[in-house]
């Protein structure tokens, strides 16, 4: 065996080892935040996407967080029948989405981080309405050197491409590209302050403290709705 394969041969036994205390490390991890969820949630967890959103959300310092799997028919139930099946929460109000919005008047010489970027992700209540020109208003009013005319934003019917998410699985949790998250001010007001949203699968639902989530994403709380 020559110097070079002997090096390799280290390196490679070095790699397997860190992957092994990695995945240890991991589990401890799941174990511990996840003591307390019901069997239905832990089963989740057997999809390894879904396993691994979670173990960012713990990074995140999202540790309120729990994901439950719905049945392929959960989109023709009631909002109240959804949130009996989901539990946790006591009424439909806790129930959320997350949509991608355009600035369809974008111009890149006014881009500011947060403030004035051409997509951004808006988490409302299932039981209200996002209102467009309820989220130019709110830009408008931080960006206000910025004319009118460069504001108009409308729902972003290619998600997926913007996100990595179809529509019904969006989650502000690993999107392709970093957008900024708005959240109504409505939601923020919640009690108890926790919600279910979109868990990155059209089958998944994802549980948070809405504190945690403003946190995480340094989230931007306005009247969107």
């Amino acid at each position: 065996m020559t110097v070079q394969t002997s090096r390799l041969s280290t390196i490679a036994k070095q790699l397997s080892q860190a992957a092994i205390r990695l995945d240890n490390i991991e589990s401890l991890l799941i174990q511990h935040y996840t003591a307390d969820w019901s069997d239905e949630e832990k089963a989740t967890l057997e999809d390894s996407f879904v396993r691994e959103l979670c173990i960012l959300a713990f990074m995140l310092q999202l540790s309120s967080s729990r994901f439950r799997s719905t049945p392929s028919d959960y989109y023709s139930w009631s909002l109240d029948k959804r949130k009996s099946y989901l539990g946790r929460v006591p009424n439909e109000n806790h129930l959320c989405k997350s949509l991608i919005v355009q600035n369809t008047k974008y111009d890149e010489k006014f881009a500011t981080p947060f403030y004035y970027e051409k997509y951004y992700c808006c988490i409302i209540q299932y039981s209200s309405k996002l209102n467009s020109e309820a989220v130019s208003r709110l830009f408008r009013k931080r960006m206000s050197h910025v004319p009118r005319k460069y504001f108009n934003f409308q729902f972003a019917y290619d998600c997926e491409s913007i996100t990595g998410y179809p529509f019904n699985a969006v989650t502000p949790l690993a999107m392709k590209r970093r957008i900024p998250v708005v959240i109504s001010n409505a939601i923020v007001d919640l009690d108890p302050p926790f919600i279910w949203l979109g868990g990155g699968r059209e089958d998944v639902k994802w549980f948070v403290n809405v504190a945690q989530l403003v946190d995480a994403f340094s989230a931007i709380v306005g009247a969107i709705d």
